[in-house]
């Protein structure tokens, strides 16, 4: 789940970064874009926090 939550984020974030290079700076879609970005970037930050099973499994074989 926290890796689902992290991808889903990360996708999101990055798509939200593209489209705010192309935004008119200043106006309401830039901001509510730039909010939608980080709100994405703290969501990834929390996925990556939340421990899961697959950590570290690779590790060892």
């Amino acid at each position: 789940m926290a890796l689902t939550i992290h991808l889903t984020a990360a996708v999101w974030a990055l798509l939200a970064g593209i489209s705010q290079l192309y935004a008119l700076k200043g106006t309401r879609v830039h901001k509510i874009v730039g909010w939608s970005w980080m709100t994405a970037m703290v969501a990834a930050g929390i996925g990556t926090l939340a421990p899961g099973r697959l950590i570290h499994q690779w590790v060892f074989g």
